[in-house]
């Protein structure tokens, strides 16, 4: 659904004309822009004006809610799964969850190149209902960490039913495979302090989805290329070392004015398997180490006013 205060523009910029979505009518008469809307009805045969939508900016702003055009999202999730999982390739029974799920672009991606997976996709918008319905299995409107917060505690009952009835508790259970999205940066990769007591008021997103991976699980995270640089990032990298960092080739866009951002991205992968304890971690006076890769150039990094990334069919030739 569209928000109800949704910003309408052309797709060409022009002021006072509208680019009018499949609910309120045709586009304006800018050959510019029908000229657009032909190259997207060309890139996807099944695609067609009701694709294009637009997003409130302040809802979206006030959610941390960017969008990733489907190639970063496509080199990405390739990488992950080559250098990080590839056991995942060969199972059936592979859970996935997407905390950060949008229009739901990598659960769509994820439907590619992971068929037989169970995606779980959570989105705090509810204007994206009908987007992650289609793009992953289970498909949930919801605070991600109220919901985390419960499903933690439900697996912490279930090991301690298990333990009091002297059974094997299956580790699997209440757990995810792999984590994959692009997360809000001042949740994901910042903790809430009380400054004057030191106290931890609210986890980030990394140590979060840690306690939600089964062990030896992956998280991947889109963040900041100098993530860890200040004092409270080099604790977090610290406390869970990043296995590998894919450097994205060319700077990429989130939002739909068609340039790129001005800081660079990478692709941060966690491994749920320490050889150390997380006290030992943070008590280790070895500095944090972990491979580094740098991704081709891609062609396409940004998108375009009015579609979407998650919205609209993706080409098949993306995955060749």
């Amino acid at each position: 659904m569209h928000a109800p205060n949704a910003r309408r523009q052309a797709l060409c910029g022009a002021k006072g004309r509208k680019v009018v979505v499949a609910e309120h009518g045709a586009p304006h008469d800018c050959a510019a822009c029908i000229e657009r809307l032909a190259g997207f009805e060309r890139e996807a045969s099944e695609f067609s004006l009701r694709h294009f939508e637009v997003r409130d900016k302040k809802r979206c702003d006030d959610a941390e809610a960017d969008f990733t055009a489907p190639e970063p999202v496509v080199a990405l999730l390739r990488f992950w799964l080559h250098r990080a999982a590839p056991d995942l390739l060969a199972r059936d029974d592979v859970k996935i969850l997407d905390p950060s799920a949008g229009a739901g672009i990598f659960g769509q991606v994820l439907q590619h190149l992971l068929p037989r997976a169970h995606l779980t996709g959570i989105e705090l918008r509810g204007e994206e209902e009908r987007h992650i319905t289609k793009n992953y299995t289970e498909a949930l409107i919801a605070d991600f960490e109220e919901w985390a917060a419960q499903r933690i505690a439900e697996r912490k009952t279930y090991e301690k039913q298990c333990e009091d009835a002297g059974v094997a508790a299956d580790p699997r259970a209440f757990r995810f495979d792999a984590i994959p999205t692009n997360p809000p940066f001042s949740r994901a990769f910042r903790r809430d302090i009380d400054k004057p007591t030191k106290a931890i008021l609210r986890r980030a997103w990394i140590e979060v989805c840690h306690d939600l991976l089964v062990p030896g699980g992956t998280l991947v995270f889109i963040g900041l290329t100098q993530w860890g640089q200040t004092q409270e990032g080099s604790e977090l990298v610290k406390a869970y070392p990043p296995w590998l960092q894919y450097r994205f080739g060319g700077r990429l866009s989130f939002e739909d004015h068609g340039q790129t951002d001005s800081r660079e991205y990478s692709g941060w992968i966690w491994r749920n398997l320490y050889d150390k304890p997380l006290e030992l971690r943070m008590e280790d006076e070895a500095d944090p180490e972990w491979t580094t890769a740098n991704g081709r150039q891609l062609a396409v990094r940004k998108w375009q006013a009015g579609s979407i990334p998650g919205t609209y069919p993706l080409p098949l030739e993306l995955f060749a």
